[in-house]
C-alpha cells in the first residue's frame, strides 16, 4: 500500500474545477450507446461531446472492468478496461472533455480473479487482500436478494 501512495504523490495532478450545486452528473454503463464497429466508450464520449457537453460535465461510469457476472460488479481485474467497452486509451480521450468517476467495487470481486486465485493458493503477497468469514459469525438472519 505504501508503494501505491508514494507513486501517486509523485504524479502531477491537475486541479479540477470545484463541484457545486450546478454540476450535472450522468451515471451510466459504458455500453449505453452503441454503434457497430466502434468501441462503446468511444461512441458514448462522442455522443456526449456532440449532444450534451453544454449540460453534462461529469460522467460516472458504472463498472468498466472485465467481469464474470453481476452486470460488471463481479470484477476480474481492476487494472484493465473490459475489452467489450474499449481501452484505457478510450478512457484517456474521454477524460479530455469530461470529469470521470468510476465504480471501484472494492467490497467484492470475481472468484475468477487472479488475485483471488492467488489468495486461495495461499500466496503470502495476497494474504491480506481478502477477509474470510469468521465461523462463529451467525449469518442465519442475513438475506441477499438477487435479481
Amino acid at each position: 500500500m505504501e508503494n501505491l501512495l508514494q507513486k501517486w504523490k509523485k504524479k502531477d495532478h491537475v486541479p479540477s474545477k470545484r463541484l457545486s450545486e450546478k454540476n450535472v452528473y450522468l451515471i451510466t454503463y459504458g455500453d449505453s450507446i452503441q454503434e457497430e464497429g466502434e468501441a462503446p466508450l468511444s461512441v458514448l464520449h462522442r455522443f456526449l461531446k456532440e449532444e450534451a457537453h453544454e449540460i453534462i460535465k461529469d460522467v460516472h461510469l458504472l463498472p468498466m472492468f472485465p467481469y464474470t457476472s453481476g452486470d460488471g460488479f463481479s470484477v476480474v481485474d481492476y487494472r484493465e478496461v473490459n475489452p467489450d467497452l474499449g481501452s484505457w486509451d478510450d478512457i484517456a480521450e474521454f477524460s479530455q472533455d469530461f470529469r470521470l468517476m468510476f465504480d471501484f467495487v472494492a467490497n467484492h470481486m470475481s472468484k475468477s480473479s487472479p488475485w483471488f486465485q492467488r489468495f486461495l493458493e495461499e500466496d503470502p503477497k495476497f494474504a491480506g487482500y481478502f477477509i474470510e468469514k469468521d465461523e462463529s459469525f451467525d449469518t442465519s438472519q442475513a438475506t441477499r436478494p438477487l435479481s
